[in-house]
């Protein structure tokens, strides 16, 4: 039953409100070592604040998403993943590989999705060659089915999508609201079970509703909930922890 931190970066190299590497290495430091003493199994990093979120990334991009990967390793025991926004599945992968990461988060595998006005659909066995190519074969895939901000274009039930994922790899399933904040209906938690992959709470929890989604999962990840201001702030995700862990498991 892990929880894992969904942890926003400082704004990438080559955006104008980038503050330096020796600032922005030292935040990541801070909020990893924050997460870690306040009792979360791992840390997902996201490039949440390059805004507007684009499909994929640039080069620049991707180098300080490497250096960032490499600075929350060292700066806990606990495994660290990577989520690219949107869905460059491609750097995703090459920077989890080149960091020696344990997963990644994938906004969109085996649904077909309309997301920033554009039509999105992800061939999962080319993002499994990709993998293997990296040799990273170790690499974690956790996946989002119907994802949020996203307009569903395949209209396969969210169990058919666990199924698909899971036919394809999938270590893991992430179940959300429609938009960030919003936790998944029970009903969908429900149905994402029965494919042999974990299903975790992907969106929405709070101290408040921990009791009432853990019964439906394997794990969650929270990150909106943990922030004050930019930042990690120790007391929510202490508090987080906490209420999870007195939750009554599944």
């Amino acid at each position: 039953m892990s929880l894992t931190a969904c942890l926003h970066l400082p704004v990438s190299l080559s955006y104008p409100e980038f503050p330096g590497m020796a600032p922005a290495l030292a935040q990541v430091h801070d909020d990893v070592t924050a997460l870690d003493r306040a009792g979360f199994d791992a840390v997902l990093i996201e490039n949440d604040a390059d805004k507007p979120h684009t499909l994929t990334v640039n080069e620049a991009q991707v180098a300080w998403l490497t250096r960032a990967a490499l600075a929350a390793k060292a700066a806990t025991r606990r495994p660290v993943g990577i989520g690219v926004q949107r869905i460059d599945w491609r750097a995703t992968l090459a920077v989890a590989a080149a960091a020696e990461l344990d997963f990644v988060r994938l906004d969109v595998y085996v649904d077909t999705v309309n997301m920033l006005g554009k039509r999105v659909e992800v061939s999962a066995p080319e993002v499994l060659a990709w993998r293997r190519r990296l040799r990273a074969d170790h690499v974690e895939l956790w996946v989002d089915v119907h994802v949020k901000h996203a307009l569903l274009v395949s209209q396969h039930p969210i169990g058919e999508s666990v199924r698909r994922a899971a036919e394809h790899g999938a270590a893991a399933v992430l179940v959300t609201g429609s938009v960030t904040g919003e936790s998944p209906r029970a009903e969908d938690l429900k149905q994402a079970h029965g494919a042999g992959v974990r299903v975790l709470v992907g969106s929405g929890l709070t101290p408040e509703n921990a009791a009432a989604l853990r019964p439906l999962c394997h794990g969650a990840v929270v990150g909106t909930a943990l922030k004050v201001g930019d930042r990690i702030g120790f007391e929510r995700a202490r508090n987080m922890v906490e209420a999870w862990r007195s939750a009554s498991p599944h």
